[in-house]
This record gives C-alpha cells, sequence and structure tokens, in this order.
C-alpha cells in the first residue's frame, strides 16, 4: 500500500507541475481544468461535462478531415472503431453515422460489471475509509491486469 501511495504522489505531483507550468506560462491561476484523471485536485474544478476522451478527439478529427477533403461520401453509411492504446490507459471509440452503439452496449457492461466489482473510488471518497480503500484497491488490481495484458498483445 506505501508503494501505492507514493505512485499516487508522484503522479499528483507531475500534474501540479505541469499545471504550475502552464499557469506561469500564461500568467494567470485557472479554475476549471478539462482533465482525466483519478488524481484528486481539490484546489481546482475538474470539468467533466462535454469532455471527451482522447480517441473520442481523433474520430471527431478524423471524420472532420474526411469531410474536408471530400473523401467521405454523405448519406453513407460510415463506420470507424479507434482504439487508443496509451502509456496507462487504453480507450475506445466506435461511431456509426454519429451514433455511438458500441459505445452505449459497452457503457452497460462496464455498469454490469461496476456491480460485482467496485471501480469508481471517487464515488467513495465521502463514506467509510475502508470501503474506499476497498474500491480503489479493485481498481488498481484491475488496471494492472489490463495494463499486463495490453503490454501481452502489443508485443
Amino acid at each position: 500500500m506505501e508503494t501505492q501511495l507514493q505512485l499516487i504522489e508522484i503522479r499528483k505531483a507531475f500534474l501540479k507541475h505541469i499545471i504550475d507550468t502552464a499557469e506561469s506560462q500564461f500568467k494567470c491561476k485557472f479554475k476549471n481544468l478539462h482533465i482525466f484523471t483519478p488524481i484528486n485536485l481539490p484546489e481546482y474544478n475538474i470539468v467533466t461535462k462535454r469532455s471527451i476522451d482522447e480517441s473520442t478527439a481523433v474520430l471527431y478529427s478524423t471524420i472532420a478531415e474526411s469531410i474536408e477533403k471530400g473523401t467521405i461520401t454523405m448519406g453513407q453509411e460510415h463506420t470507424a472503431l479507434v482504439l487508443d492504446c496509451g502509456g496507462g490507459t487504453t480507450d475506445i471509440s466506435s461511431c456509426k453515422n454519429g451514433i455511438s452503439n458500441f459505445y452505449h452496449k459497452l457503457d452497460k457492461c462496464y455498469e454490469d460489471a461496476e456491480r460485482i466489482i467496485p471501480t469508481r473510488y471517487k464515488d467513495y471518497e465521502n463514506k467509510l475509509f475502508v470501503d474506499y480503500q476497498e474500491v480503489q484497491s479493485n481498481f488498481y488490481f484491475l488496471w494492472e491486469i489490463s495494463r499486463e495484458h495490453k503490454n501481452k498483445i502489443l508485443q
């Protein structure tokens, strides 16, 4: 558990360094951040509404580029699947003519799994600390398993 705490503190310090550098460069203090992170940054308002993950941004960018180049035929069915295998996360985005049916199914599977093994430890911040720790442990346990599988796939 001590190693886990150190890792969180390292990540928090890294994020804080990036934010401080940006604030220094722009000569202002940020109040709101659009950021996806399990790190608690209480001095900022973390905006999650209307935010998109990186793979969805890639998908939208590709669609916009195809429209600009004229390589996409409007009115014809188009499908896309984006797998973003990053350094610590893997994001999936799917689009079929602007409707993300696959993503809705994925969200339902996630909700079903969450009932079996809860991982949203942010939801437990105001509950018993032991419950928070258990859910956080679930998250990092599954994180490590998925990271190992991703590494095997990418070898």
